[in-house]
């Protein structure tokens, strides 16, 4: 070989060196690329399950909120019921409880209480008034002879100010 075909060769060689290491970064280059792709779709896939899940859990404290309000609420009624049925046995007991024979002795006895005298008695005459009376009030009723769409139309001019 002479020496220009060794050059030629050595050139040629260097020229695949160099076409070689353009490819091996280039490929480097795409392969960062692509991962750094994937890991952002990842990290977007990633995020978005973890705000479904929050939001799964705050439907669920949701519904375990209004649980626990709708079980107050029955035992609040509960408890009002029991009230009410304790007044209304309590009401009964002192219907029954009133004897007025018993009244009368407490009071004349430990009162001190008795009868009124007859001059005592006074008989007051009270008409009875069982009627109502209204104020002389007088109702104008304003009739309006336009259309609803003229109506819409000077509300509208009078909130913008036109007229």
């Amino acid at each position: 070989m002479s020496r220009n075909q060794s050059a030629a060769v050595n050139y040629d060689f260097q020229q695949k060196n160099i076409q070689n290491d353009k490819n091996d970064e280039n490929s480097l280059i795409k392969e960062i690329k692509i991962k750094r792709h994937n890991r952002r779709i990842k990290f977007g896939l990633t995020a978005k399950t973890f705000l479904v899940f929050l939001i799964g859990l705050l439907v669920l404290y949701r519904y375990a909120s209004i649980t626990e309000i709708n079980y107050k609420v029955d035992e609040t009624i509960r408890n009002y019921n029991e009230l009410k049925n304790q007044n209304d046995r309590l009401g009964i007991e002192i219907a029954k409880s009133i004897n007025l024979q018993e009244i009368r002795r407490i009071s004349e006895e430990r009162l001190g209480m008795q009868k009124p005298s007859s001059y005592q008695i006074v008989n007051i005459s009270v008409p009875p008034v069982d009627q109502t009376e209204l104020p002389d009030i007088k109702i104008e009723v304003k009739t309006d002879n336009k259309s609803w769409n003229e109506k819409i139309l000077i509300e509208i001019k009078q909130f913008f100010g036109i007229i």
